[in-house]
């Protein structure tokens, strides 16, 4: 199920350019770790260019998300980023807040879900999956459970809990979150 998920999700690097030897790529490196893990990534994208140049260029634009962009700008992403994500062919997106803006009214997640509602991305794909026969033995789990796992949980991104409107206490001992779904975002995950 992993693979043919993969295969009908075409996993790999879809653009849009019409120049299929430059793929314009906006990169957000984000807070904490999120600028040492895409570093990482960068490289990665470098090393493609270098050991298989029929692939093309990959052109990167930094832009600010979270945060940094709150330390820099006062907002966690500003209309010009999200105007450049919007245009490119594909989003390098680190890891995103921190302590540091954990209790401010503008917090980095705020950027983070425009994003995603902006550019319809309201999906991840989390493959599940025994990795090695050779770890079985290891695992809390029962053989027989490890052998043969193979899923894909489809984890909704742009609507229910994250964009829902919310109450807290205000003295009358009452609070709630509501959770809501359109017909058409639950269609587009099941």
């Amino acid at each position: 199920p992993v693979l043919e998920a993969r295969q009908k999700c075409n996993w790999g690097l879809a653009t849009k350019s019409r120049n299929m030897a430059e793929h314009n790529i906006v990169v957000f490196a984000g807070d904490h770790c999120g600028p040492e893990v895409v570093a990482e990534g960068v490289k990665i994208l470098q090393a493609i260019e270098q050991h298989r140049p029929s692939v093309g260029k990959f052109v990167l634009k930094e832009h600010l998300l979270g945060g940094c962009s709150i330390d820099t700008t006062g907002t966690p992403l500003t209309d010009e980023a999200l105007n450049a994500a919007n245009s490119a062919d594909a989003v390098l997106l680190g890891a995103i807040g921190g302590p540091k803006w954990g209790t401010g009214a503008v917090r980095p997640e705020q950027g983070l879900l425009k994003l995603r509602k902006e550019m319809g991305t309201y999906g991840n794909l989390r493959p599940c999956f025994f990795a090695s026969e050779a770890l079985v033995d290891s695992s809390p789990l029962k053989a027989e459970i490890c052998r043969g796992t193979d899923f894909v949980i489809v984890r909704e991104l742009t609507g229910g809990i994250y964009f829902g409107d919310r109450k807290e206490d205000d003295g009358s001992g009452t609070a709630w979150d509501s959770e809501p779904y359109s017909r058409p975002e639950i269609e587009r995950v099941a």
